[in-house]
C-alpha cells in the first residue's frame, strides 16, 4: 500500500495532537486510500494500541544508517539480518511512500540543540535517500537569528 509519512507533531500532547490530526486529516483528503505514518521516537506495542482510533501506522524514527540500504541491496540484506523487522517494515514502508511531510514546530533554527536539529535534517536525508518528495512545513524551521555570533 502507497504511504505518506509525517514526521514532526506527535501524539505527546494536546497541540501536537491537534497539528498531527489535522495534518493526516487533510492529507487523507488529498492522498486518499494511502497508510498514514507517524514517525515517532515509541511505537511500542502500547502506544499502538492508545492511538490506534486515529488510524495511522506508528513507526519508531529510523537512524541515519538505514539510508545506505535505499539503493545497495546487499545492505539492504544485511540491515535485514542484522537488524530484523524494524528494518524491514521501515524498508518496505519508505519504499511504498508518496511523500515525506514535516509539520514540526521550529526544530531547525539557530535557538535549537544540535542534536534536534540534526535528528530534524538526519529524517530529511533518510527520505531524500529513497528519493521521497519531502515538504516541510514553514513553521518547521527557524529562526536563524544569531548564527554569526555562535
Amino acid at each position: 500500500m502507497r504511504s505518506v509519512i509525517i514526521a514532526g507533531g506527535g501524539l505527546v500532547n494536546k497541540g501536537a495532537q491537534a497539528m498531527t490530526l489535522i495534518a493526516i486529516c487533510e492529507l487523507k483528503k488529498r492522498y486518499p486510500g494511502r497508510q498514514m505514518v507517524l514517525l515517532t521516537w515509541d511505537a511500542s506495542d502500547a502506544a499502538r494500541k492508545k492511538h490506534a482510533m486515529y488510524d495511522l501506522e506508528l513507526l519508531e524514527v529510523p537512524p541515519l544508517k538505514f539510508s545506505g540500504a535505499a539503493k545497495n541491496p546487499l545492505l539492504r540484506a544485511a540491515y535485514g539480518l542484522r537488524y530484523g523487522e524494524h528494518f524491514k517494515k521501515t524498508d518496505a514502508i519508505y519504499r511504498n511512500a508518496e511523500l515525506f511531510v514535516d509539520i514540526s514546530g521550529y526544530a531547525l533554527g539557530a535557538s535549537w540543540d544540535a542534536k534536534v536539529c540534526n535528528d530534524y535534517l538526519d529524517a530529511i536525508a533518510h527520505a531524500l535517500a529513497y528519493e521521497i518528495p519531502v515538504y516541510l512545513l514553514p513553521q518547521s524551521f527557524g529562526p536563524f537569528d544569531g548564527l554569526d555570533e555562535a
